[in-house]
């Protein structure tokens, strides 16, 4: 081991962090696939890395929809290696039983006895950093921590215990009773990492937090050029588009019944991701052409979809309960692919308000107008803006700019 080595922090991070290629396979088989959330903490480990001052060891899980959604009931132990910045890491994703009960308490489980395992051949680690606000991996980092005497670090992408469409009346009562548990267990870590400070504010307002809204990685944007030839060949048509979940609570079916709406006939909408809307989508789409949904897509062709738009929209609502805490992490990405952004001001996106196109709210009237006036308007005005987005994103929201600053918030 060389002395630059020896002198590395480690850390130990309990979360959904997996190499690509297992993650590929699970996109696929998972009938509502959490791409973001892995996009996010890949990235939080990327920023580490690239500081080449710290040593990480995983205790992961698969993030996956319970059985039937994703096909395994059974999900066994996977020991697997990756590579980032040439740093070799390896890791665990636990054993659990998936299906809704029993898996929060075999994951809990498996989670603490292997991160026990792993801090005991790791006995200088410097602080346990848990992913989500999850109860069992949150559970078992505060007994890890008090355990081995070291800081408990959280990282807060949503509210606890997000409710959904699929979830059934026994499942809801459920998720009333992990959201106290974990609001609970939040307020006893040490530090916090959040996405928007409202996540700090509300569920653990004494604890010590960073606002990391989310990371670019330089190296999938900064050689795809704003694609001006694909507009000049295209030019009879203006193509927006929307990358990311399908659900109705995140604003879809709205954003599609405001470009109907609209009616303009050189416009059309693609659309790709998955979620509670995706079969009336598909019926949508088959009866208008200007509607094209890819459904799931892997993220490197969700960006080359971003990459060929005119114009990038999210019409979330800002009326429901979770817009407060929200940020979505595909504003950035849209940011960093220099096209225009159409979008709701979230309360987490003010910092960003002037490079976006702002709706006053997701009404299918609101969307329509300005889908109207954007297809009439000068296009170049508006890829101006694109492009300062852009230059702005890679300066401020990397993965190289944030790790200095995310290591001396955990060390100082």
């Amino acid at each position: 081991m060389t002395e630059e080595k020896k002198l590395r922090t480690h850390f130990l991070i309990l979360g959904t962090f997996l190499p690509e290629d297992i993650l590929k396979d699970v996109f696929i088989k998972d009938t509502f696939p959490h791409v973001q959330d892995y996009k996010f903490i890949k990235n939080f480990v990327s920023s580490l890395i690239y500081t080449k001052k710290v040593d990480l060891s995983f205790v992961s899980y698969l993030n996956v929809s319970d059985y039937p959604f994703f096909p395994q009931k059974i999900v066994k132990k996977i020991v697997w290696s990756t590579k980032i910045n040439n740093e070799e890491l390896s890791g665990i994703s636990v054993p659990f039983i998936n299906t809704p009960i029993s898996k929060v308490i075999t994951r809990f489980f498996s989670m603490l006895f292997y991160g026990y395992k792993t801090l005991l051949k790791n006995k200088k680690t410097q602080g346990i950093i848990v992913y989500g606000a999850y109860l069992p991996s949150l559970v078992s980092g505060y007994i890890l921590s008090k355990t081995f005497k070291v800081p408990l670090i959280g990282i807060l992408t949503d509210p606890p215990a997000l409710s959904n469409s699929r979830d059934n009346k026994i499942k809801k009562y459920l998720r009333k009773i992990e959201k106290i548990l974990t609001s609970l267990f939040l307020k006893k870590v040490n530090k916090l990492i959040v996405v928007n400070e409202n996540l700090a504010i509300d569920f653990s307002p004494q604890t010590p937090y960073i606002v990391v809204n989310g990371f670019i990685d330089r190296h999938e944007f900064s050689n795809a050029k704003n694609k001006d030839e694909n507009i000049e060949t295209n030019k009879n048509t203006i193509i927006f588009a929307y990358t990311g979940s399908i659900e109705k609570k995140y604003g879809i079916k709205e954003l599609v019944e405001g470009f109907l709406k609209a009616s303009v006939e050189n416009a059309v909408l693609e659309i790709c991701g998955r979620g509670d809307f995706d079969n009336e989508l598909r019926e949508i789409s088959k009866n208008y052409r200007n509607i094209i949904y890819h459904g799931f897509v892997l993220p490197d062709k969700a960006l080359e979809i971003q990459r060929r738009a005119h114009f990038l929209i999210n019409t979330r609502p800002l009326n429901e309960s979770y817009t407060k805490y929200s940020f979505p992490s595909k504003m950035l990405e849209y940011m960093a692919s220099g096209k225009p952004i159409i979008t709701t001001l979230l309360p987490g996106m003010e910092p960003y308000k002037d490079f976006l196109i702002i709706l006053e709210d997701n009404n299918p009237e609101t969307i329509s107008k300005i889908i109207r006036k954007l297809c009439l308007d000068d296009y170049s005005k508006y890829i101006a803006i694109g492009i300062k987005a852009k230059e702005f994103v890679l300066k401020n929201n990397t993965i190289e700019a944030l790790g200095e600053k995310i290591l001396n918030f955990l060390l100082f």
